[in-house]
Formats: C-alpha cells, structure tokens, sequence
C-alpha cells in the first residue's frame, strides 16, 4: 500500500510479496519505465521488464 501511495499510477498497480524482502509490481498502461521515481522514494529497482500488447 506505500508503494502505492506515493506512485502516481497505483490504480493499475499490482504487488506479490515473494518474501520479507522482494516483491514483484505490475503496472498496466504506461509509456515510460516507472524505475526513477520508484528509486527516488527508496525502493531498489532489480529490473524492468516492458512489454507491449498485454
């Protein structure tokens, strides 16, 4: 839900917690990558992974 919050996207977005330190987010409808403003707020990004006609 913090992650959400602070996210200007958060209707669209989808979290799975995989264990007390890594979570996977979904995020349907954007047309730049979300990675600078997920890491200004202090998340660590692993990777981004686009894909087009989901």
């Amino acid at each position: 839900n913090e992650l959400k919050a602070i996210l200007p996207f958060h209707r669209s977005l989808r979290v799975a917690n995989y264990d007390n330190q890594s979570y996977a987010a979904v995020i349907v409808g954007l047309e730049s990558s979300p990675e600078e403003l997920i890491t200004k707020h202090g998340y660590e990004v692993d990777k981004v992974y686009p894909v087009e006609g989901v």
